[in-house]
């Protein structure tokens, strides 16, 4: 709600005359930025919590549960709503719990972050624990304001987040890191994306200048954050009889830093020559969530056989089919990209073919 830098009605001019309790802040950036008067709210102050209860209310009816929105921060705490406040006020634990039961309240689709700096400074890590208690995920900002073994410190806590929820990343801006010898070659990031498990990692600049001096750290970020699902190897037979089954050897292993979160069911999908679907069929006893993570190529393999029952032959007709696998939806819907050549257009990757023959005799 306030930046030592930002503009003046960071909090609104209209809340502090409704008569909300706020403090004067100097703020940064020469005489002019002095002269304005800028105000940090009393957080817990009643009337500053039924303005931010009304505001909360009109924002989460407009973006509460909207896909496009990957998350909310506790935003509504210290300096730029990172959650720590300048050094001569102290925010107590007991006012995190109420921005965070105020957030919560009203958003109840969308994911919620909790801030690391708002266990610092004398709000403990029972701020901490109740944020995971209530379902929040963690985010941690401003990686690499410090060289080396201080670029980041609180992947200890990750680890109460990632096997159950996305943590997000924030780079120090980089620029200001590079002036002070900080960043080096940005592999300290990479390492935080290791040792925290992240999912959602963003940087501070320009993104056009940002890419093009970190292109090979941004490669191997992208090849690691998050998920990355793997088919290692799948087998099936030429043919199979319809009306028969089939058995699919297979195995997959997740490359990224975290879980497959949103979880999905392997597909495979039989085309016929003129590219319409023939037939799905969906191992739904593989939940690709359940895959375990490690270092890079290195994370234990799940090896399974799926065995499918082929239609009657007037549903499956005898003749060659391409063979798609896909992950997505119990009803063979794909819904994840897979590093795979071969793409349809729909998240379906071409792995080989079959033959489907006559029924067997009986």
């Amino acid at each position: 709600m306030w930046g030592n830098n930002n503009p003046a009605n960071a909090t609104p001019e209209w809340v502090v005359k409704a008569g909300a309790k706020v403090f004067p802040v100097r703020g940064r950036g020469g005489a002019a930025a002095a002269a304005v008067t800028r105000y940090e709210p009393e957080y817990d102050d009643p009337i500053f919590l039924e303005k931010l209860d009304h505001f909360y209310a009109a924002a989460a009816t407009r973006y509460d549960g909207d896909p496009n929105v990957a998350w909310i921060d506790i935003g509504t705490v210290g300096i730029w709503g990172e959650g720590d406040p300048p050094p001569e006020r102290n925010v107590t634990a007991a006012t995190v719990r109420k921005h965070i039961d105020l957030t919560i309240k009203h958003f109840k689709r969308t994911l919620v972050a909790y801030n690391d700096n708002l266990t610092f400074r004398g709000k403990g890590l029972e701020t901490m624990v109740y944020a995971k208690e209530k379902g929040l995920t963690l985010r941690d900002d401003s990686i690499l304001c410090r060289p080396g073994q201080e670029a980041f410190y609180t992947h200890y806590y990750a680890g109460a987040f990632w096997p159950r929820l996305p943590v997000i990343l924030e780079s120090e801006h980089y620029g200001l890191s590079m002036q002070r010898g900080d960043w080096g070659d940005g592999s300290d990031y990479l390492r935080a994306v290791e040792a925290a498990h992240g999912s959602y990692i963003s940087v501070h600049w320009w993104p056009k200048e940002f890419l093009e001096k970190n292109r090979p750290l941004i490669d191997k970020i992208s090849l690691r954050m998050g998920y990355r699902l793997q088919l290692l190897e799948a087998s099936l037979p030429a043919e199979a009889p319809a009306a028969g089954s089939l058995t699919v050897s297979q195995r997959w292993r997740n490359n990224g830093v975290a879980p497959c979160l949103p979880g999905g069911f392997v597909a495979y999908t039989f085309k016929d020559q003129k590219d319409g679907i023939a037939g799905v069929f969906v191992d739904e006893g593989f939940d690709v969530r359940t895959l375990a993570v490690g270092p890079p190529d290195q994370a234990e393999p799940t090896a399974r056989d799926a065995t499918f029952y082929l239609p009657h032959a007037s549903i499956l007709r005898p003749g060659s089919y391409r063979v798609f696998v896909s992950v997505g939806s119990r009803i063979g819907t794909p819904g994840i990209a897979l590093p795979l050549p071969g793409d349809d257009g729909q998240k379906r990757y071409a792995i080989g073919s079959i033959r489907v023959t006559e029924p067997a005799a009986r």
